[in-house]
């Protein structure tokens, strides 16, 4: 059995992580009134606490993404005062994922 203090301890570096993950999703044509276009959302989800805060988007082309993230990231710090020490991804071209190969193959 765990004492206390470790627990608190343990506790206390599971809040300090302030990890956060950015993926994309697209949206279904027409589920935004008054528009037959395909849009995308950007989210960025504290993965402690589990905020999100989301932007939409036209394209999920790299420089679209980057800059809603940006703006992700800055709405989150000025809003509610959340910064990340890291942030995870998937392999989405997105991400720089599709456009990079991996040579380190495992025999």
């Amino acid at each position: 059995m765990r004492n206390e203090k470790e627990t608190t301890q343990n506790n206390k570096r599971f809040f300090d992580k302030k990890r956060g993950h950015i993926d994309c999703h697209y949206l279904p044509k027409g589920i935004l009134m008054n528009s037959d276009k395909r849009m995308y959302v950007v989210g960025v989800i504290d993965d402690c606490i589990r905020f999100a805060w989301c932007e939409l988007t036209d394209d999920i082309q790299g420089l679209t993404v980057m800059f809603a993230i940006m703006r992700c990231l800055k709405a989150l710090k000025a809003n509610y005062g959340i910064e990340f020490r890291e942030v995870l991804t998937d392999n989405d071209p997105e991400f720089g994922g599709g456009s990079q190969t991996n040579n380190n193959q495992m025999t």
